[in-house]
């Protein structure tokens, strides 16, 4: 392909280019430091976070990367990848939390549902359902039939007016009757902490619920 504003500049698709990625990722060239715990090798985890990322910034489908591979990467693997991936995703480690949840609690939870101030819930990543006024939160995780939210809160939580807003969050969402977890990279670096968190969030909604 040729960039129509600067034609001396060869580029390739979207697609490919995430391919290109991909096999960059699996050979070894390209790596990053992850966290263990979502039942993933560490190549596999890159790879959904790379896919997680685009999907995110630039709201492609997944899936188109089934039809574009052709022979650039085996199928059954991009397969795997596509099928494990999200929009939802806003950062490498919000799709570390998705997936240690998915491997311990099957797919319990569904990425940045929006709750409202009159209760309502909707999803608008995954269905493109419009949201309206009166936004109580986009939550990373949620569970709309127990009313249970994680959150991922990284570095950037600490500063003064993030948590001011955190804290607006968590007594509207509790107000709501939901129950919020936030939880923090030492959660994720430890898979049993992580597991005994979420589930005791689980019997607690449960509980509420006369379960």
């Amino acid at each position: 392909m040729v960039d129509p504003q600067i034609p001396e500049l060869k580029v390739t698709p979207p697609t490919l280019t995430i391919i290109q990625c991909l096999r960059s990722l699996r050979s070894g060239e390209h790596a990053w430091q992850v966290l263990p715990g979502t039942g993933l090798d560490e190549r596999k985890l890159r790879a959904v976070q790379l896919v997680d990322a685009m999907a995110h910034l630039f709201g492609f489908d997944p899936t188109r990367l089934l039809g574009a591979c052709g022979d650039f990467y085996c199928r059954d693997d991009l397969r795997r990848i596509v099928s494990l991936s999200d929009r939802g995703a806003e950062s490498p480690m919000e799709t570390v939390m998705r997936l240690m949840a998915k491997d311990m609690f099957g797919d319990f939870f569904t990425s940045q549902l929006v709750i409202s101030q009159d209760g309502s819930v909707s999803d608008p990543v995954h269905t493109g359902e419009r949201v309206g006024r009166g936004i109580v939160a986009r939550v990373d995780l949620g569970c709309e039939e127990l009313k249970l939210v994680l959150q991922y809160d990284g570095s950037g939580h600490l500063e003064r007016s993030r948590r001011d807003s955190d804290s607006k969050v968590s007594t509207e969402l509790a107000n709501l009757g939901w129950h919020e977890l936030r939880l923090t990279y030492g959660h994720l670096k430890d898979r049993d902490l992580f597991y005994s968190t979420v589930a005791g969030g689980i019997a607690l909604c449960r509980s509420r619920q006369g379960r």
